[in-house]
């Protein structure tokens, strides 16, 4: 049996056709989006929570379940949902942007695009001067949408360095308004801004309830979280109600955007709210 493990579509089209040169049939493929979670059954902390004691037995079940492995998908998802799992410190996010710069593309080319074009009309129809805080503002590309939009009453915060340095090498003009601060203990959650855009940081956050309480009523939110889990995630939300189901204790829905990114159903869910 040969397990692919890739989050990349057109990756996956290409492994299936080199394996099917090779003759290598359909049953014995496996895909598997999550590829981080493939190691996880090898440790011991994991292998209690299988039926499966030993390899052989994992193989079979492998063999057994569907193509895009749907069934070992629930198993770790049920694990994922009970087990504790510790926020990230900035050195884990620093060496992630390290990596990835390389490969750094225009705010346009960004998968997330469209999202942070829903935010930028929200701000853009907004009848009064807007005032932005953009936590975990990341390597500043929805900053410099907002920067080419003319909305420049913005700062952007997060705790890792190397993310910052490349949003200000992006807006050298704006190198003040890219700073680092803590979001469990920096004072500028609770200031006074018309938004607050939160874009893929609640799902990372163990205390994202307690951030969120922070925030001054009648402050507008706007925030993306995942359907997905990933390295650094803490949490997944499958759909619309799952969101309102953990947050309506402190925010009152106003809409809803679903970027969707993978073929497979993976997706963002972006949302526009005010705290209560």
């Amino acid at each position: 049996m040969i397990v692919i493990c890739s989050a990349k579509t057109e990756l996956q089209e290409i492994f299936a056709q080199k394996l099917s040169n090779l003759k290598i049939k359909k049953e014995k493929i496996r895909f598997y989006t999550d590829c981080f979670y493939i190691s996880y059954w090898l440790k011991d902390w994991i292998k209690n929570h299988f039926e499966y004691s030993d390899e052989e037995k994992f193989i079979q079940m492998l063999l057994s379940d569907t193509p895009y492995l749907k069934n070992l998908q629930k198993i770790f998802k049920n694990i994922l949902e009970t087990i504790p799992k510790p926020d990230k410190d900035a050195s884990f996010y620093d060496d992630l942007y390290l990596i990835n710069q390389t490969n750094a593309k225009t705010y346009k080319e960004s998968i997330y695009y469209l999202g942070w074009e829903y935010a930028q009309k929200i701000l853009s129809a907004y009848k009064k001067p807007v005032c932005v805080l953009d936590i975990g503002c990341g390597t500043g590309d929805f900053g410099k949408m907002l920067y080419e939009k003319n909305i420049k009453n913005y700062l952007g915060i997060d705790f890792s360095l190397q993310a910052l340095k490349i949003a200000r090498k992006k807006i050298p003009s704006w190198e003040k308004k890219f700073i680092q601060e803590d979001i469990f203990t920096t004072d500028k959650i609770t200031k006074a801004y018309t938004h607050i855009c939160i874009f893929e940081v609640l799902e990372h956050i163990n205390q994202d309830l307690e951030i969120l309480k922070k925030i001054l009523p009648k402050t507008n939110i706007i925030a993306s979280v995942p359907n997905f889990y990933s390295k650094g995630h803490v949490r997944i939300f499958e759909n619309e109600n799952a969101i309102r189901k953990r947050y309506t204790c402190l925010l009152d829905f106003i809409d809803f955007f679903e970027l969707p990114i993978q073929k497979n159903g993976a997706k963002i869910f972006y949302f526009h709210a005010l705290k209560k």
